[in-house]
Formats: C-alpha cells, sequence, structure tokens
C-alpha cells in the first residue's frame, strides 16, 4: 500500500473512532489467491460473451484484427476453461461470500482503502499490451485489492474522497456493509462528509466550471 495512502487511512480510522464508533482491527477470513482466481475466471467470461456479441452483431470474427491484446488474450483463456473449474470458481465464490457474511455477524461495517496505490499515469493498465491473463490479474491486485471483494461477493460497499494527496489528488476510503444494508452506507457518508466536507477540494489543475455563457 502507498505510504500516503496508509497515512490517509489511519487518520480516518482515528476519526471514525473519535465521533463515536467502535472501531477494532479485524478482516474477513479467505484465501486472497482463491478469490483472483475466481475473479480472472468470472471477467474473461465476460470478455468472451462480449466478443461473441460483437461478432454477431457486427458478423465479424473477433480476432486481432478487431480486439486489443489483452482483451484477445482474456477472450482465448475463457475459452480453453473447463466447466469443472468454472464450477470451482464459483464454488470458491459462495465460500467467501459466506466466509464474509459470517464477519458482519460482529461488525457493521468493514473500513479500508479504497485502492493500495495513488492514481497511475494515463496507459498504465492499457489493453494494447498482450499479457498472461493470470500475470494480468496479479498485476491488477495491487491497486484494486480492497475492491476486488465485493466485485466477487455482491455485498453493498461505498468509497468516500475523505483525503487527498501531496499532488491533490482524491484518495478514497471504503466502506463495506452486510448484504442489503446499503442504508448503512448512506448515514457514515452523510456523517463522514459533515466532518470532512470534499466539495470544495481540487487539485492544482482540475477542469471546473466555467463562467463564461459562451463556453
Amino acid at each position: 500500500m502507498a505510504p500516503e495512502i496508509f497515512k490517509a487511512f489511519e487518520c480516518i480510522v482515528a476519526k471514525c473512532a473519535a465521533i463515536g464508533h467502535i472501531v477494532e482491527e479485524d478482516a474477513p477470513k479467505y484465501k486472497d489467491e482463491n478469490l483472483r482466481k475466481a475473479l480472472l475466471h468470472v471477467l474473461a467470461l465476460a470478455a468472451l460473451k462480449a466478443a461473441q456479441d460483437a461478432a454477431a452483431a457486427t458478423g465479424r470474427e473477433m480476432n486481432a484484427d478487431c480486439l486489443e491484446p489483452m482483451t484477445l488474450s482474456m477472450v482465448q483463456y475463457a475459452q480453453q476453461l473447463s466447466a469443472t473449474e468454472l464450477a470451482a470458481s464459483m464454488e470458491e465464490v459462495r465460500k467467501i461470500r459466506l466466509a464474509v457474511g459470517h464477519f458482519f455477524q460482529n461488525y457493521d461495517l468493514l473500513l479500508t482503502p479504497t485502492l493500495g496505490l495513488l492514481p497511475q499515469p494515463h496507459g498504465k493498465y492499457s489493453t494494447k499490451r498482450a499479457m498472461e491473463p493470470w500475470e494480468w490479474i496479479k498485476g491488477s491486485d495491487a491497486m484494486f485489492q480492497f475492491t476486488s471483494l465485493f466485485n466477487a461477493t455482491g455485498l453493498p460497499a461505498i468509497s468516500l474522497p475523505l483525503c487527498q494527496s501531496k499532488s491533490g489528488l482524491p484518495i478514497g476510503i471504503q466502506f463495506a456493509a452486510r448484504f442489503g444494508d446499503e442504508a448503512t452506507l448512506i448515514r457514515i457518508a452523510r456523517a463522514l462528509e459533515e466532518e470532512l466536507p470534499w466539495i470544495d477540494r481540487k487539485p492544482v489543475n482540475h477542469l471546473g466550471l466555467v463562467n463564461d455563457p459562451q463556453h
């Protein structure tokens, strides 16, 4: 995790305690490697389905002439997956969802950073460079390690721009809740926006409203 993000996270933990929340260090118990594999299979299948739909709509074969290298690599990976592998991934997601459900029997919210790294240069995660799918999913984990759990399990989560980096870019803090409990997320978001309003925070270089009516 980037040092600026860790420092921001610690500040928000302290703020939550200061406004009356009981904060404890804990996390759902599951294997990161199993979650990565299940996500890879799901993303590969999504790429394959999108390619198949595009082929049907255009009458064109979805090959290297139509797809970016990373997308094509994911499509080819999905085509090689067996039904047994897919079933095993779905079962793993079910187990992880159950583990997270047990975790939320003891807690109302889970607090994490939103991303593990500060915003990266444009093109850092370009799909124009071919990579092995497993290499790609492990590489992206440094950035998306905290959000992938909720993409996989379907639990509600919210990212709040509560902090800023030295360069003025927002640092998101993620809150997740138990199944169907979006109301708790809205309440914590409102409370923290009142404590740490972000409406007037802007980086040095930003796009803003132009007063000139001709624009």
